[in-house]
This record gives C-alpha cells, sequence and structure tokens, in this order.
C-alpha cells in the first residue's frame, strides 16, 4: 500500500516536470561544467560505494534534468569505463609522482584467504610521512607460495620503484613469506 502511494507521487511528480516549460529547456551544458559535474559525481559514488547501475534508473535521469536540464547523466558503462579509468589514471599519475620523490620508504605485504578462498596479496607502500599507497591488490591464488615465488614479487615492487629507496620490508609471518625476506 505505501509502495503504491509513492508511485502515485512520482508519477504525479514526473508529469508535472514534463509540462513544466523551465525545465524543458535543451540548453547545452559547457562541457567544463559537465566534466567537472562527471568528476564529481565518480567521487561521490566512489566514496558511497553506489552500484553503477543505479544511474540507469529513470528517476534519477529525472532529478539531473530538473536540476539542469542541458546535462546529461553519464550511464553506467561510461561511469564504470571512461569516466572511471580517467579518474583512477590521474589519481595513478600522482601517487607515481610523489613517490619517485621519495626516500626511505617501507614495503608492506599482507596475504590472505578471501571467503571465495581466492589468495590475496597485499602490496602497500608507506613513505616517511607515513602516507600509504597500495600498489596493488593480486590474486596469487593459481600459484604457489613458496620463499621463490613470493621472493620474486617483492623484488619485481622494488625494481619497479627503485630498491635503494626502500629501507625496510614487513610481512605477515607466513613460513614461506619470512624465508623470502
Amino acid at each position: 500500500m505505501e509502495y503504491a502511494e509513492d508511485d502515485r507521487i512520482l508519477n504525479e511528480t514526473s508529469a508535472i516536470n514534463e509540462n513544466d516549460p523551465s525545465l524543458t529547456s535543451e540548453e547545452a551544458i559547457d562541457k567544463s561544467k559537465e566534466a567537472r559535474a562527471n568528476k564529481s559525481l565518480i567521487k561521490w559514488i566512489v566514496s558511497l560505494g553506489i552500484s553503477f547501475s543505479a544511474f540507469d534508473n529513470p528517476y534519477f535521469e529525472d532529478y539531473t534534468k530538473i536540476l539542469n536540464p542541458g546535462y546529461n547523466s553519464p550511464k553506467r558503462n561510461a561511469l564504470a569505463s571512461s569516466i572511471l579509468d580517467a579518474k583512477a589514471a590521474n589519481i595513478i599519475l600522482k601517487i607515481e609522482k610523489e613517490l619517485s620523490k621519495a626516500k626511505n620508504l617501507t614495503l608492506c605485504i599482507d596475504s590472505w584467504c578471501s571467503p571465495l578462498k581466492h589468495s590475496i596479496y597485499a602490496f602497500v607502500i608507506v613513505t616517511n610521512e607515513r602516507k600509504q599507497y597500495v600498489y596493488a591488490l593480486r590474486d596469487f591464488s593459481k600459484f604457489s607460495h613458496t620463499a621463490k615465488f613470493n621472493a620474486k614479487k617483492i623484488i619485481e615492487v622494488l625494481k619497479n620503484d627503485g630498491p635503494k629507496k626502500f629501507i625496510a620490508i614487513t610481512t605477515d609471518a607466513e613460513s614461506a613469506m619470512m624465508a623470502a625476506k
């Protein structure tokens, strides 16, 4: 009963919006303003863990058209691919720039088994200022976690950022990880 009343109100609101001439203007939004809006939308989505499919909902489109009829909100595919990829690329570039100047880094490695029985390794780089950067999250389920394997993965990370920049490596107490040190 409660849902039927909500739908009735929403349908009335949509009908009112469709007939409101101030809301049907097709004035195009400036491209830079649209890009800023999309960046803010991505930040909001990621910070709250909202599903990208929510943005294919017609009520969300109505909402954005009410705010600005010229703004075409990105659809799920655009959010999940090009916009998010661009945002991630910018973040990665900033991190790489900061790490290229950093000294006295610590490589932290943690491994665990996910609820789906996947063997996950996290490689985190910590700076002098105690800033932590997730370097990589890897699923190594298909590999045997020998000391040789673990050493190889540690060396790959160290070589990529310059082994002389690191002053410490910390790991969990897994025997193969300890042997790799």
